[in-house]
């Protein structure tokens, strides 16, 4: 044990003089009198004998300097993470230029002098400005009653110059809108639902026609609205596309109906089917409509939000200031953005409605396409604000190949029946009428269903399920109120009349 002697001063780590035990006084674990020797103290301040710890130094202190190493450390890490991330950003958006520059120089044009959508325009640009009668939207208007007759032409009347600046448009071959697509998302496009508003106005004077026993140009001003809906097929924009189907929709049903109730001669069948088939032939490539979302939306987007070019609350998504953080070109990773938005683009190259039976899961299907995406409920990325929705406009494009193609179909269907007498046992038999790719049922890659019932028939296409459910559970698309198509039944073009329950 050691002897007792004067307790000597010393200075701790912080520099400030320190006296831990008086002379006399023992360790409280071994009763041993400890001496401290002088001088700076770096340690913990414990008994020679057995250790006894007396008082208990911070780590940080005992270890300053490793401290202050890994605080430089940090910061050096941090500054080069975000040096790194801004110059790959910054390098990307030079990339994505180049890219977007490359696309829109391989964009086709249109000469004005041949661009028949000039002319189209200057007639729905009225149009879309109009305010329209409360009865315009309804399915069906009697033309016999002589109120509805009377609105319908003082409506026609009143937009008879628009009107035939439509038709003048729809006599040219070439249609493209004259858009800068240079803009992204702020291209502007014509007012669109002018379009429907023409498409409408047709079908009014169509019925109009009817009423009063012109068949030949109720026939014409249907077939005008099917016109007017193609001339978008070629546009390369999702709205455009849309707005195609809402048109086509317009002229289709009456159309149909028209054929349907087999109230055509052979000679007005013949040259429906012929327009029919061509103007199916005008049909676009869905797939640039979505490889122009990718360009002018999301290429153009993470282009200016890597490069630092855009106000993120013109995206709707830099009001919360997590999401600023979140996506500041100083940390986030656009790159890999891009390598997802790539991955979808090579799914539209796959898009193909017409073919909607052989795409990939993901190209159609919402839980498919999250689960390729590996998308999360909630999930905060740019993927999961901007991609989902976009499934939906394929289904919509899909129903109008089938309402092409089973209009098609029922109208060779009826012109083999003026012309024999009977009804077409099978598809074989009107297989001279219509090209034969146009029979097949874009849901099942299989001919539409078709079987004769009594002295009336079913045709109809199995829908989204691919099950073939007799196409007993839905009315034919040009009954007015018919819900088309439900994902669980078949997409049903013609039944008898009445339909058998």
């Amino acid at each position: 044990m050691l002897p007792k002697q004067a307790a000597r001063s010393f200075k701790c780590a912080c520099g400030h003089e320190f006296v831990p035990l008086a002379e006399g006084v023992p360790c409280p674990s071994c009763g041993a009198v400890v001496i401290m020797p002088e001088g700076k103290i770096t340690g913990d301040i414990s008994c020679l004998e057995c250790s006894y710890i007396f008082r208990k130094y911070p780590w940080w202190r005992k270890r300053r300097n490793k401290v202050l190493l890994i605080i430089a450390a940090i910061i050096l890490f941090i500054s080069g993470f975000v040096l790194y991330r801004w110059y790959s950003n910054t390098t990307l958006a030079e990339e994505l230029q180049t890219e977007f520059d490359e696309w829109l120089a391989g964009l086709p044009k249109v000469p004005d002098a041949e661009n028949g959508m000039l002319v189209l325009v200057k007639g729905t640009d009225i149009l879309g400005k109009i305010t329209v009668p409360a009865f315009f939207w309804e399915d069906i208007i009697d033309m016999k009653d002589s109120a509805s007759a009377t609105a319908t032409g003082q409506f026609l009347a009143a937009n008879k110059q628009a009107l035939d600046t439509v038709r003048k448009g729809l006599k040219y071959k070439k249609f493209l809108f004259p858009a800068d697509y240079s803009k992204g998302p702020a291209t502007e496009i014509p007012n669109l639902l002018g379009f429907k508003i023409a498409a409408r106005a047709f079908v009014f004077q169509g019925w109009l026609h009817e009423s009063q026993g012109m068949q030949v140009l109720a026939l014409e001003e249907y077939l005008n609205a099917l016109r007017l809906g193609r001339t978008l097929a070629n546009e390369r924009s999702i709205i455009s596309a849309m707005i195609e189907v809402a048109v086509l929709g317009i002229g289709f049903k009456p159309l149909m109906e028209n054929i349907a109730l087999n109230w055509l001669k052979p000679e007005e069948l013949e040259y429906v089917l012929k327009e029919l088939i061509s103007l199916h032939r005008r049909s676009g490539d869905f797939s640039k409509a979505l490889e122009t979302e990718y360009y002018t939306g999301f290429t153009w987007i993470i282009r200016e939000m890597a490069g630092g070019e855009i106000d993120l609350s013109e995206l709707g998504i830099g009001r919360n200031i997590l999401f600023r953080i979140i996506f500041s070109r100083f940390l986030h990773n656009y790159r890999a953005d891009m390598e997802t938005f790539r991955k979808w683009l090579d799914i539209c190259r796959k898009t193909d409605p017409a073919n909607y039976w052989s795409m990939p899961p993901e190209a159609k299907d919402s839980d498919a396409f999250l689960k390729y995406f590996d998308i999360r409920p909630g999930e905060l990325s740019l993927v999961s604000i901007f991609l989902p929705n976009l499934i939906e406009s394929t289904k919509f494009v899909t129903e109008t190949e089938v309402l092409w193609r089973g209009a098609i179909a029922l109208t060779a269907v009826r012109l083999f029946q003026s012309k024999n007498g009977r009804l077409p046992k099978d598809f074989s038999e009107i297989a001279g009428l219509v090209p034969k790719e146009l029979l097949i049922d874009p849901f099942s890659g299989k001919e539409l269903r078709y079987r004769v019932e009594g002295s009336d028939f079913y045709l109809y296409s199995v829908g989204y399920n691919g099950t073939d459910d007799s196409g007993t559970h839905c009315a034919p698309v040009y009954k007015p109120g018919s819900e088309h198509p439900a994902n669980t039944s078949d997409y049903v073009i013609h039944a008898p009349w009445p339909q058998k329950k």
